[in-house]
């Protein structure tokens, strides 16, 4: 079996198990970071390709009716999240933010119907707003922790409601990369950032994204992040 993308050479995998099963890892990972397309042939005949998966993107016009529209859920599930939140826990120049990673505060806080459709003006109507990985898990650990069912299923209506909407980014190796680098630079100059905020920052710089946040304390402490209160 080999691997081609065109117009590059073909990529020969060993033929045991053990060897095409990392080969297949590698090729997983050069699809992710090159964002290419690649055929997989058998036997001199195209049999299948495999590539990056295109997401839909959820503009800033689809937030403004996320927070409109977003079902309420019982106080108890905000309170859960909340304990979530605390529990995990002069800038560089970079490009103009050409999107937004929504933390877990402004969600709970549209939630309790506490954010203002008004908060988007000025910004690219079709701009992408998604959320990081952790800020799921923040999210879902809210719903686990709620004991009646009824708020349980108020709570996970929401939560899965924003999982479906928002495109969810994966802490994957680039993020890790760049997490790396953040740790260590707020290490070097005595300052500390809570595990989620952390990863939260890291995913949006991975993709030259801002920070949407209620929370003003932390983010601000992270070299080369742009951040704005929603």
């Amino acid at each position: 079996m080999r691997y081609s993308r065109k117009p590059v050479a073909f990529w020969h995998v060993p033929a045991s198990a053990r060897g095409s099963g990392q080969g297949l890892r590698r090729l997983v990972d050069r699809v992710r970071e090159e964002r290419a397309t690649y055929i997989i042939e058998r036997g001199g005949t195209a049999v299948a390709q495999i590539g990056p998966v295109e997401h839909k993107t959820f503009t800033v016009t689809d937030f403004e009716d996320f927070i409109r529209t977003a079902p309420c859920a019982d106080e108890a599930y905000a309170t859960a999240v909340d304990a979530a939140v605390r529990r995990h826990n002069k800038p560089r120049v970079t490009a103009q933010s050409v999107g937004t990673i929504v933390d877990t505060s402004v969600l709970i806080a549209i939630e309790r119907g506490q954010v203002d459709p008004s908060v988007l003006r000025g910004l690219d109507p079709n701009e992408e707003v998604a959320i990081a990985a952790i800020t799921a898990s923040e999210l879902l650990h809210g719903v686990h922790r709620l004991k009646s069912a009824v708020a349980r299923t108020r709570a996970a209506r929401f939560v899965e409601l924003t999982i479906e909407s928002l495109r969810v980014v994966p802490f994957d190796l680039d993020v890790a990369r760049i997490h790396a680098q953040l740790d260590a630079e707020l290490s070097a100059a005595g300052l500390s950032v809570g595990d989620a905020d952390l990863m939260i920052a890291a995913t949006a710089v991975s993709l030259d994204y801002r920070v949407a946040t209620r929370d003003l304390r932390s983010f601000p402490r992270i070299h080369g992040l742009s951040v704005v209160r929603w």
